[in-house]
């Protein structure tokens, strides 16, 4: 009967030392750039700076953010997260948006960065591409000569330019009864960058063999309620 008794007591503390394990963790990364200045426009690939839209000239920014599973940063010298999938805005100056169509982000996109033992952000390599989608729903007079892609590039660390560059190109058209393609137009905006412009978080994740033990423990404990309640009724 003592038995019975003090088997929910050791049930219960079975359950809570299981459900103690180390649950598993994600990293998130987010990147923010600096704004971005137009620092130089291109017609047909020569300078060009007087013919275009004065807002082309407002600084533009973005931000990113991925979670990557967590690793052992002891294991080596420099540990590298990679950025499989990935949330991707654009921050503009109100009342100014620099892109006029829908944007499809290439799945070629590329991201990585690296800590080295004590959690710093050591290097990093970003490479975004993304295409505005013409579409005759979207314009019709631009969808069969429009060819408008966006390019962005984030490196920092050792050797690299630490710098941000975003890249608009487009091709330009007029129309004289038939549709006459133009040279491209290429704007860039860029600045440099450092570590502070990104944010590590640490996600915990609980493991679900944790959940499945605590749920096992409690159908235990279930269990043995109803038993020592029929023996104690058994016993009277």
């Amino acid at each position: 009967m003592k038995i019975f008794l003090k088997l929910p007591a050791c049930s219960m503390a079975l359950a809570a030392l299981l459900f103690a394990l180390p649950a598993s963790a994600y990293m998130k990364f987010t990147y923010t750039s600096s704004e971005l200045p137009l620092t130089q426009a291109l017609y047909d690939g020569e300078p060009w700076w007087d013919d275009y839209p004065f807002e082309v000239r407002e600084p533009v920014s973005f931000s990113l953010s991925f979670t990557t599973a967590e690793q052992d940063l002891s294991r080596k010298a420099v540990t590298d997260f990679y950025m499989d999938d990935f949330d991707f805005t654009f921050n503009f100056v109100p009342s100014y948006d620099i892109f006029a169509y829908p944007m499809r982000v290439s799945p070629a996109s590329y991201g990585r960065i690296s800590l080295n033992r004590m959690g710093e952000i050591v290097g990093w390599n970003l490479i975004i591409t993304i295409t505005e989608l013409i579409t005759p729903d979207t314009d019709i007079e631009r969808v069969h000569v429009a060819d408008y892609w966006e390019l962005i590039q984030s490196r920092g660390g050792a050797g690299t330019c630490n710098c941000d560059l975003l890249i608009s190109r487009l091709n330009v058209h007029t129309w004289h009864g038939a549709w006459i393609q133009l040279a491209p137009i290429q704007f860039d905006y860029s600045n440099v960058n450092s570590a502070d412009n990104w944010t590590v978080e640490r996600v915990p994740v609980p493991e679900p063999m944790g959940f499945a033990l605590l749920f096992t423990g409690l159908a235990g404990l279930f269990g043995l309620r109803r038993r020592v309640l029929s023996f104690n009724k058994g016993g009277l």
